[in-house]
């Protein structure tokens, strides 16, 4: 049995803002409420013995959890590679950080905007300068964070900006997001670029900032990480996400869908999770389905993302609705 390289773990959904484009259910997650510091330890356990040496913490903002801290530095010590994405508004926890490896760990904050009334307007907060501030004390201690922006009709206009403050502020690396859309609302999908503009404009960016460490972040099934895997899809191959109630799932995009639980990583052991019947269809690459024939990424493409096809259609294999 292959494992995966990698587990997203999602310890809370709850979070302090609420990003105009974010999916996640930031009203408290009472699908699967708050994970306990001692389950969370004993994932690091199941990983060791798994030969898993990388997690992604996801969230919900992880630092709402007053345990976070401690357990990163556990993960880190245990020297596994950690990365954790948070909005940067609680620097007395990320302070809690310092003297770790920064070869091992990386902190990726979340700017929409380079002003205030930019970054709050869309992420319904007010921790524009508490960003900028974990970003200061991070590079102080030499951390080396990243940055991380939604590309969107909203931020598209404002990534030059962004550029600009944190290079500056010294800056080096900058992850641009392909924006994904589970929403029913028409409004909602005028704001989504197709993967094709998300890659022309993203394209230009990186152009224009040769300098700049500039990462794109979009579907492993658009960009031939899957297609060279011959699988349809990371999730359940390479990559496995955790809930907080230890519920696995092939990818943390499929969260809202209990139909595609594989099992509770606390008491079903990984060999019996991955040898589930449902994770066959992610594994298996038979044809994109795509409509779009003149598209230059076909060939690289397995058909988009399948939790965005079963959002929209109940069908997993259905060409992703950002293309079409």
């Amino acid at each position: 049995m292959k494992y995966p390289e990698y587990i997203q773990l999602y310890p809370t959904l709850r979070c302090n803002q609420r990003c105009s484009f974010c999916f996640n259910d930031t009203s408290g997650g009472a699908m699967y409420g708050d994970m306990r510091h001692g389950d969370a330890s004993k994932l690091l356990g199941i990983m060791e013995s798994h030969g898993i040496r990388e997690l992604d913490i996801m969230g919900g903002e992880p630092f709402m959890l007053s345990w976070m801290p401690d357990f990163i530095r556990e993960a880190v010590n245990r020297k596994l590679a950690v990365n954790i994405s948070t909005n940067g508004s609680l620097l007395p926890a990320l302070q809690q950080l310092d003297g770790l490896r920064s070869d091992l760990l990386t902190i990726g904050i979340s700017l929409e905007g380079s002003t205030p009334g930019a970054h709050d307007s869309l992420t319904g907060g007010s921790n524009f300068h508490a960003a900028i501030e974990s970003l200061k004390w991070l590079l102080n201690t030499g951390l080396n964070p990243l940055v991380k922006t939604v590309v969107s009709a909203d931020t598209v206009d404002e990534i030059p900006s962004i550029i600009s403050l944190i290079r500056q502020m010294g800056v080096r690396r900058y992850f641009l997001i392909h924006m994904d859309y589970f929403s029913a609302d028409p409004l909602f999908r005028e704001k989504v670029m197709s993967y094709q503009e998300y890659m022309r404009t993203t394209g230009q960016i990186l152009a224009e900032n040769k300098n700049m460490e500039i990462g794109r972040v979009t579907a492993s099934c658009f960009n031939g990480t899957a297609a060279a895997m011959n699988v349809r899809c990371a999730g359940g191959t390479k990559k496995l996400a955790v809930m907080p109630d230890g519920s696995v799932l092939p990818c943390n995009l499929f969260q809202g869908f209990p139909e595609f639980r594989l099992g509770n990583i606390f008491s079903d052991s990984l060999l019996h999770i991955m040898s589930q019947q449902k994770l066959e269809f992610f594994r298996t690459f038979r044809s994109n389905q795509c409509r779009v024939s003149d598209c230059d990424n076909r060939t690289s493409c397995t058909g988009g993302c399948p939790a965005h096809g079963y959002y929209h259609h109940r069908n997993p294999d259905n060409p992703d609705i950002r293309c079409l």
